[in-house]
């Protein structure tokens, strides 16, 4: 007997919810579309902002401009690279992100002087920086939903799995995306918890950071690893 997969005819997650529990009413798919729409958008300007503050500390200039020029590029590569020349573009992304963000705190743990010293002097600029609630508002709130609940909706990510040579291969890839997925994030946070031990440390470097805690990888990147 042939049993049909929810995934057939279903190009989004509101399709596939729909035929995954027979929803007639539709009211499934409006509200997994809603979803999708708050947190891909808060999710999508948090990328755009990245890049902008890439962009100003790597080549100096205005923020603003910085912004429209990281879009401009997002755009233009959008348009113009095919499906494969995305999937190459981000397998290099993913290698250099899990790369980048787990040897970074590791290096600034041993310019601090190593775990137990780092959390030391982290205490010491305020105890509270331990406190993982600490300024935990609504803001907040939807900023850590944005992250959590975007991931529905990006078309990247809804693209790997219509790649996929088969279900068989989904299991495997699942895998792999939680596992790649568990280290980036905590290498994320490894990254702002150890940079304010080195950055108290040096007082001196900590301008631009001061100015602009968004900014900690790149200059710690900057400051710790060649040009």
């Amino acid at each position: 007997m042939c049993i049909q997969r929810p995934t057939i005819n279903a190009l989004t997650l509101p399709d596939y919810f729909t035929h995954r529990f027979a929803d007639r009413s539709k009211l499934l798919r409006v509200i997994s579309a809603l979803v999708i729409l708050v947190f891909f958008t808060i999710y999508c300007a948090s990328g755009i902002v990245s890049g902008a503050r890439l962009f100003e500390s790597t080549f100096g200039i205005n923020y603003q401009n910085a912004l429209w020029a990281g879009a401009a590029a997002t755009i233009l590569y959008t348009f113009i690279s095919g499906f494969l020349a995305v999937s190459w573009a981000y397998t290099v992304q993913a290698s250099l992100m899990i790369f980048a963000l787990i040897l970074t705190p590791v290096i600034v743990i041993l310019a601090v002087g190593g775990i137990d010293s780092s959390i030391g002097v982290i205490v010491t600029k305020n105890p509270a920086n331990l406190d993982m609630l600490k300024g935990l508002n609504l803001v907040a709130i939807l900023s850590l939903l944005g992250w959590g609940l975007s991931y529905f909706g990006q078309p990247y990510i809804l693209a790997r799995f219509m790649a996929a040579d088969s279900h068989h291969t989904v299991r495997r890839a699942r895998c792999i995306s939680i596992i790649w997925m568990i280290l980036c994030l905590a290498g994320t946070i490894a990254v702002g918890f150890f940079g304010i031990a080195y950055f108290a440390d040096d007082p001196q470097q900590a301008g631009c950071v001061s100015q602009n805690s968004e900014r900690v990888f790149i200059e710690l990147a900057m400051i710790l690893f060649s040009p």
